[in-house]
């Protein structure tokens, strides 16, 4: 009986113990993240650093020594270069959209927290280890198919092109291209029958995985399965993972924004709790595959703001490819270079094969959960697999359903002022999303696509907007229009307006592109009805400045006055002035970025905005907004995008409330 009790007593603790340290370790990452702490040894007033060159490549390097940093250099440096660079000291850029990606929060989850420009760098020496590391680089290099020797050898996918890598997250097979379970538990088996009969050999055999974790870089998933493999004789699977997690945690909080990190955890965890077992090598496959797909939810349109309804039934078939046939492949051609073609030839139809399946689009769009919205969807996940039965995927297509409508739900338009830098960019919502506007698009000459990429694009998605109902164009300026095109070939755009003037060269581009997909487009338009607000469009002259021939809007949404002033100077200014009755504007854009061409004394003073927006970049050349024109709006709130970040206004009846993300 006493050793019945003992028995009970030590499983309730090896039970407990693991679930306390996660309690531990989630508030712990709560009050470390809310209080913005870092554990760094550097400050904003270090000039100079040393360390060893672990990776990177085209001026840009990671330096470790206690601690890793980005480093910026015109040197040509090598993995294994011990250096000491003098230089200035720089914090990461955090996210100044709303539901974007963050990179400081992503370099803090990868331990590194400042990035270093060197004006000097020095060699002193190599390092041993990692002089090693790039022979091994060097010799990967060498190979046609070396892109996935990187990926699966040494876990870095930064060889592969971006096309590439989209094609395979939006076909929902990212995960397959990570060291995994899978990785180190082959490598333990080989190493097993290698050194069956030589002494110690569990101590050689955890001794070499820790070294390829080493080798890697120290990669999250391959961190995770190696302490799991390490675990596996003493603890049991869950208990050991939640264990690994928590410790992992109190390490280092940020890695809670690791989308690695999190994938491997989170569908690890649920395989692992709620063990889809079938004798049919093909159900189980699929099985196990719609479990991650739909614990991995949560996940992808928290990130990524989209899922590929056909992602289940795909790996179905890329699971097995890459599991039983690319994996085995890379590590044999490893070792037996001659192999280079046949893992080409086969990497290259993985490629072919997702890359076909991109133009079948059973993309669903779906807006950024809240923690709500996350909790239910885990929730349902254990209702269908808890006891499975098929029908109970009907729960799934339930929660899907309304996680897609839910932006409809919202009954107060809404509009948001996008930080494109140097730029305009204004998405007006009406109540239920019933209609999307877009008023200009932002575009940067010297970064062409970076704003629709990693700005515009992904922050639609986010709000679940898959199409827009008006695109209006101030004006043919780059940094006003220069992302249409990008915007025209991810989104379904039902009618484009153009301003009044003959169209430039890069409307005539945009103009082809819209003939070719059948979009509608107007110019020379004085009165717009969407839903049940009418848009009047004040400009309608001609002028010799194009921007003086911006189309400036004037709205009258739930009772509060809107103008949107383009890029429009003084001389339109007057001209609104003596052909419209304009005062107490409760909203205002601010023409041409705060310029001191725009926002004259005796126009601000006539229409008495009360909330002013100037859209303009970060330390721009231009000197925007101009002290003398802040001055002339120093009666209204004004709000700026270098400043402020994104601003996002919600519309109430005779009155509105404004959020920026710096709040």
């Amino acid at each position: 009986m006493l050793k019945v009790l003992a028995n009970l007593h030590t499983i309730k603790l090896k039970i407990l113990l693991p679930f306390s340290l996660l309690i531990i370790a989630l508030s712990y990452t709560y009050i470390f993240i809310n209080n913005n702490i870092n554990k760094s040894s550097y400050n904003l007033n270090s000039t100079e650093i040393k360390g060893v060159v672990t990776k990177g490549k085209d001026n840009k390097y990671e330096i470790c020594d206690k601690e890793c940093l980005i480093v910026y250099s015109d040197n040509k440096l090598e993995i294994g270069d011990y250096v000491k660079a003098t230089g200035t000291i720089h914090e990461p850029r955090e996210n100044t959209n709303f539901n974007l990606f963050n990179y400081r929060n992503y370099l803090y989850s990868n331990n590194i927290y400042y990035i270093f420009y060197a004006d000097n760098i020095d060699v002193l020496g190599k390092n041993p280890f990692y002089k090693f590391k790039n022979k091994i680089v060097n010799y990967i290099s060498s190979f046609k198919s070396h892109k996935y020797l990187e990926i699966f050898i040494m876990g870095d996918n930064a060889t592969l092109e971006d096309n590439i890598k989209d094609s395979y997250r939006i076909n929902g097979i990212s995960h397959l291209l990570s060291i995994s379970g899978m990785h180190i538990s082959l490598f333990a088996l080989i190493l097993y029958k290698i050194l069956k009969k030589v002494p110690f050999r569990n101590m050689l055999i955890n001794s070499f995985l820790l070294f390829y974790v080493i080798l890697t870089g120290f990669k999250l998933s391959a961190i995770r399965s190696f302490f799991l493999f390490l675990t596996s004789k003493k603890l049991k699977p869950i208990p050991s993972l939640i264990t690994i997690f928590s410790i992992m945690l109190l390490y280092n909080p940020y890695y809670i924004y690791n989308i690695g990190f999190l994938f491997s955890f989170t569908i690890t965890f649920f395989i692992l709790f709620l063990k889809f077992k079938s004798d049919d090598y093909i159900i189980q496959t699929l099985g196990t595959s719609i479990l991650s797909f739909l614990v991995s939810i949560p996940i992808l349109t928290s990130t990524s703001f989209e899922i590929n309804l056909l992602s289940p039934i795909l790996n179905v078939f890329f699971i097995p490819f890459v599991s039983i046939i690319i994996f085995p492949l890379t590590l044999l051609t490893f070792f037996i270079k001659p192999l280079d073609s046949i893992l080409f030839f086969m990497t290259d139809l993985l490629e072919q094969i997702s890359l076909f399946l991109n133009n079948f689009n059973f993309n669903l769009i779906l807006c950024k959960p809240n923690l709500y919205l996350i909790i239910l969807y885990y929730i349902v996940v254990i209702l269908i697999f808890y006891k499975f039965n098929s029908y109970k995927l009907i729960l799934a297509l339930l929660i899907i359903s309304f996680h897609y409508i839910l932006p409809k739900l919202n009954n107060y338009p809404v509009i948001t002022m996008l930080d494109v830098g140097q730029g305009d960019s204004i998405l007006i919502e009406l109540e239920q999303q019933n209609k999307i506007i877009l008023i200009d698009t932002g575009g940067n000459n010297y970064e062409e696509g970076n704003i629709s990429k990693y700005t515009l694009i992904p922050y639609l998605k986010s709000k679940g907007i898959s199409k827009i109902d008006y695109l209006i164009l101030t004006h043919g300026d780059y940094d006003h229009m220069g992302e249409s095109i990008n915007l025209v070939n991810n989104f379904k755009i039902k009618e484009v307006i153009f301003n009044n003037n003959e169209y430039n060269e890069l409307e005539q581009k945009l103009i082809e592109e819209l003939e070719k997909k059948k979009i509608r487009y107007h110019r020379k338009i004085n009165n717009l009805k969407i839903g049940n607000y009418d848009f009047k469009f004040l400009n309608n002259n001609i002028y010799i400045d194009e921007n003086d021939n911006s189309n400036v809007i004037y709205t009258e949404i739930k009772g509060n006055k809107l103008l949107f002033m383009g890029d429009a100077g003084f001389k339109v200014e007057e001209s609104i002035l003596n052909k419209n009755i304009l005062t107490n504007i409760d909203i205002l854009k601010v023409g041409h970025h705060g310029s001191n061409t725009s926002s004259s004394k005796n126009f601000i003073n006539t229409i008495k905005p009360k909330t002013c927006l100037i859209s303009v970049g970060k330390n721009n050349w231009y000197g925007h907004p101009k002290d003398s024109v802040l001055k002339i709006l120093s009666a209204c709130d004004t709000y700026r995008t270098d400043l402020n970040g994104s601003i996002e206004i919600k519309l109430k009846n005779n009155q509105y409330s404004v959020k920026t993300i710096n709040e």
